[in-house]
């Protein structure tokens, strides 16, 4: 069951969310963005409430299915009252960060240049609906099956009796977004020279976090996502 919370007679807000991009640095391969999401897939759900703007961190699935950008899918706690209003926020925003990293100045060939950050990101905006009943439970299966396949034991929904998956699933509701609209960085030393590049690369890889390393990847195979 998908609820309709819309107020009749009500306004339905919609605004315009852009994601500030330098040319060099916009990323708007679809397949290379989907990718992102599936890697990095605890993102920031942000959308227009009553008082103001409501965000809440949740993991979430993306499907997609055929040429167009997909839907994600998410559920929160009905306790948390963004729910309440996203049917009616207009557009919702939904955010996922990569890997990231500080990219020092000593590292160019010139030292009196400034140090930045190299880092990527999505945005995907759409329009927000909730789901209860069969459709929760869908939903719920879908994700588990999804974060449980590299288990060596995976869980599922029927390893929980039904009167406790029910309880459980009245503490929660769906959401479903289906995409309008996906925005990237990939913020990786383009502005910069040959040599620089491969300075960065040389120093994030010694440096050696997982950020780091999978900057450095990325900055060698920019069509690969990690």
């Amino acid at each position: 069951m998908t609820r309709n919370l819309s107020k009749p007679g009500r306004k339905t807000p919609c605004y315009h969310n852009a994601m500030y991009t330098p040319p060099h640095y916009k990323e708007e391969r679809p397949e290379v963005l989907q990718a992102l999401i599936h890697q990095h897939s605890f993102g920031l759900l942000i959308s227009s409430g009553p008082h103001g703007v409501e965000a809440t961190h949740v993991p979430f699935l993306l499907e997609v299915e055929g040429p167009g950008p997909g839907r994600l899918l998410a559920h929160l706690s009905r306790a948390n009252p963004q729910w309440r209003h996203l049917e009616e926020a207009g557009e919702v925003l939904a955010i996922f960060s990569g890997p990231h990293a500080y990219i020092s100045a000593s590292w160019y060939t010139e030292r009196t240049d400034v140090p930045t950050w190299n880092y990527v990101a999505v945005h995907a905006s759409g329009r927000a609906r909730v789901m209860e009943g069969d459709r929760l439970r869908s939903l719920l299966d879908r994700m588990s099956r999804r974060y449980e396949q590299t288990s060596a034991a995976p869980w599922s929904l029927e390893d929980v009796p039904e009167a406790s998956l029910q309880a459980m699933t009245k503490g929660i509701v769906g959401i479903e977004i289906d995409i309008t609209r996906l925005q990237g960085t990939q913020k990786l030393s383009q502005n910069r020279s040959a040599e620089d590049q491969q300075r960065v690369i040389h120093e994030l890889k010694a440096r050696g976090s997982q950020d780091d390393l999978a900057l450095a990847a990325l900055m060698e195979h920019p069509s690969r996502p990690r």
